[in-house]
């Protein structure tokens, strides 16, 4: 509901308090998301009172398909349910997933693939993010972090990915798989 009182361009900040809970239970969860929004979660990432969004249909998407937004120091869990296809498309230039705690795998649902870096998302940042599973993990079929468009400047640094299980993927965790340039890992 935040999103819809934001302004466009005007660089928002919305304060997501501790024990915040929000369940993402559609293809474009935030739909009134407007370019500049700065999603900021107020806690320590990681912490189970932390503001938390949880991915709860297959199909369910955090779409970063304005520009420059940014989701900092959230706990994101994409193991609400098996087989979450794509949890975060990023198809704007300048959003930046940052200081989150990831969850994308646990013995019995994980996410398919992660954030994927597409056409547009140039000037993208994937930056001190902390990328877990719970315990005995479900295999990933593709990526946590997949470029697979000719995108700009893409920076992916200081993150701690542990224990996230590629399974038969070829991609690895952290995937490039088109023409970007100037891609930072």
């Amino acid at each position: 509901e935040a999103c819809a009182r934001c302004r466009s361009g005007m660089n928002d900040i919305i304060g997501v308090l501790p024990g915040h809970l929000e369940s993402l239970a559609v293809a474009d969860s935030l739909p009134n998301l407007v370019a500049g929004t700065q999603i900021v979660g107020v806690g320590r990432p990681g912490a189970s009172n932390n503001p938390t969004l949880t991915w709860t249909a297959t199909a369910s998407t955090l779409l970063l398909n304005v520009a420059d937004v940014s989701l900092i120091g959230l706990n994101l869990v994409w193991n609400g349910i098996d087989g979450v296809v794509s949890a975060i498309p990023v198809s704007a230039a300048g959003c930046t997933i940052a200081k989150c705690h990831i969850t994308v795998e646990s013995a019995s649902a994980g996410a398919l693939l992660g954030v994927t870096v597409g056409t547009g998302a140039a000037n993208f940042r994937f930056c001190d993010n902390t990328v877990v599973s719970v315990g005995e993990a479900q295999p990933m079929t593709s990526a946590v972090v997949l470029v697979n468009a000719a995108v700009d400047d893409v920076d992916i640094s200081g993150n701690y990915i542990a224990a996230c299980n590629p399974g038969t993927s070829v991609l690895g965790l952290i995937a490039v798989t088109a023409a970007a340039t100037n891609v930072q890992i």
